[in-house]
């Protein structure tokens, strides 16, 4: 994880989110892109880091950002997921 925030570090610059603050549905995006690729069968990403570690990265930032208070918590009002997946767990068996 530590390299995954380095690498983002490097690129944007270290804890720029601190300043900028963050969308949440940016990082959920980039979290489950990540997790696709790893469940995709690819381990590593083109800058050499995990895609697991990356998913880590994303939701320190979260983390991080609602306990500064710079998060832009943009997620769908109860969005009722649960009952989504349960009804998708029924078709899937």
């Amino acid at each position: 994880m530590g390299a995954a925030c380095k690498t983002g570090g490097d690129k944007y610059g270290i804890m720029n989110y601190r300043e900028a603050g963050v969308t949440a549905s940016v990082y959920y995006n980039a979290m489950i892109r990540h997790l696709l690729r790893y469940w995709d069968g690819q381990d590593v990403d083109e800058s050499g880091c995990l895609h697991l570690a990356h998913a880590m990265s994303c939701c320190a930032i979260l983390i991080d950002c609602a306990e500064k208070g710079v998060l832009i918590d943009d997620r769908p009002v109860n969005g009722n997921v649960d009952s989504v997946l349960n009804r998708m767990t029924k078709e899937v068996k």
